[in-house]
């Protein structure tokens, strides 16, 4: 991205963004898709250290147990993919061109236009990457 124009900046973006949206987002949720539901993966998710009681201090939790205590076989504390790919997407694409970008849409909002304007000339794809 450091060899296109700032003219450009903000429509190449915000293609990098739908595509991302679109493919890498929806096929990454679903290769991992295990990480959230399969029982037995989760129970290999690293908890918090909490206290544990006088009569189990020694005593491991049980697959069975660690299913029963959630209710429904997914830890609580499970890996949320989505998240950690939309992070990712913010930290390896939007934060290295953030003071590009934010010159462009400065100079965007600067052209004596109201909120209502801009909003409606702006393309929905880019209203949810900067939204979302």
């Amino acid at each position: 991205m450091s060899g296109i124009e700032d003219d450009k900046l903000i429509s190449r973006v915000v293609e990098l963004w739908g595509f991302f949206w679109d493919q890498v987002l929806t096929y990454v949720e679903g290769v991992l898709l295990p990480l959230q539901t399969d029982p037995l993966l989760s129970t290999l998710y690293r908890t918090p250290k909490r206290p544990s009681s006088p009569t189990r201090q020694n005593s491991k939790p049980s697959i069975s147990s660690s299913l029963a205590l959630t209710g429904h076989g997914l830890s609580p504390y499970h890996i949320d993919v989505r998240t950690v790919a939309l992070r990712s997407f913010r930290d390896k694409v939007i934060v290295p061109l953030s003071a590009r970008l934010h010159t462009r849409l400065s100079a965007m909002s600067n052209l004596n236009k109201n909120t209502n304007e801009i909003m409606l000339e702006t393309p929905p794809r880019m209203q949810q990457m900067l939204v979302g």
